[in-house]
């Protein structure tokens, strides 16, 4: 709106324009845990301003990748997080229950007509023990003062920080513990 003003008074103000400024993302805001527990909820929200709104997504690129066929490691890839809503413009709100396999680097990207901008973050999941397997060599029947080797393993996050042997002779238990 104009209105202007001389020495003799005041003219007629004009109407009223009003002007959209185009403009693209500004970096995203992602919120969320850096750390959950397996099996607890995580929520993880987007924002970022722009005109027009932005398209949002949100996607995760695990921390370590397997193949499925031959259960060796490759090249981790992103991945789109799906079941995300967006309850308002330049908003994605997205919650999932954490297993072991959501832990990654988790990146927001916005984009609209005037450019595009992204944010990453990580996103560490703990969980106990898990492929907990046990190897004894030799398997079964050995002789009295031969070398006998016990190889425990399991996956887990925190790092296992004490295995426990359970020993059984003539029907007494007896327990050993290795804490590394």
């Amino acid at each position: 709106m104009c209105s202007v003003t001389n020495d003799i008074g005041t003219g007629q103000q004009s109407s009223q324009s009003c002007i959209d400024v185009l403009y693209g993302p500004s970096k995203p805001v992602l919120s969320m845990v850096h750390s959950a527990q397996e099996g607890h909820r995580v929520n993880i929200s987007c924002t970022v301003r722009s005109l027009p709104a932005s398209g949002l997504t949100l996607s995760w690129t695990p921390r370590h990748s397997v193949t499925p066929m031959s259960g060796s490691p490759s090249l981790p890839h992103s991945h789109k997080v799906t079941g995300c809503v967006r309850p308002s413009d330049n908003v994605l709100w997205c919650t999932f229950n954490a297993t072991l396999l959501h832990d990654g680097v988790y990146a927001c990207t916005a984009e609209n007509s005037e450019g595009a901008n992204h944010t990453e973050q990580e996103l560490e999941i703990t969980y106990s023990p898990k492929d907990v397997w046990a190897l004894v060599h030799p398997e079964t029947v050995l002789n009295e003062n031969t070398l006998l080797s016990f190889i425990c393993t399991a996956r887990s996050n925190p790092c296992v920080p004490t295995f426990t042997w359970v020993q059984t002779i003539g029907g007494e238990t007896m327990l050993n513990a290795l804490h590394l």
